[in-house]
This record gives C-alpha cells, structure tokens and sequence, in this order.
C-alpha cells in the first residue's frame, strides 16, 4: 500500500497506522466505525495512491468481521482471529 499526504509528500506516519488499522484489524475503534464518504473520515486524510489487488479481498474480509464482532458485542483483534 502506499499513501501520499495532502501535499502530494509522505503521509503523516500516525495516519497510515490509523488507516491500516481500519483496513486489517477488526478492532472496534472510533475512526474505523466512521463513514468512509464523511468529510471527518481519517481515510480521506492521506490518500491512497496505490492498494494491491490482492489484499482488496482481505481488507474487506475484515470490515466485515468487524461489522460483525462489533454487532455481537465482542472486542477481538484481527490477529486472534488469524492465529486460528
């Protein structure tokens, strides 16, 4: 994944852990149960220049698991549910 900042420089560090967070960890965090389209969204802070195809599944895998974990109330991070 590589993420540009606003500017066009290196996005700001502690965004792209936000973001990836958001993407690969099934965590119920505030930034992560924001709408993506809101103008507060962290997301559209550092814009995406590229995301490989392969992890497009993966990623949405797990906002699904945590639309899930988050509905039934459980707080598990992604990597206990990968340990398996």
């Amino acid at each position: 994944m590589e993420f540009k900042g606003l500017d066009g420089r290196a996005a700001d560090p502690l965004l792209v852990t936000i973001v990836a967070n958001i993407i690969f960890d099934v965590r119920p965090m505030p930034e992560a149960l924001v709408c993506p389209l809101a103008a507060e969204a962290t997301i559209k802070k550092i814009p995406l220049a590229h995301f490989p195809r392969d992890l497009f599944q993966v990623g949405r895998s797990i906002m699904i698991l945590r639309s899930l974990t988050h509905a039934l109330g459980m707080h598990v991070g992604a990597a206990h549910l990968w340990r398996g």
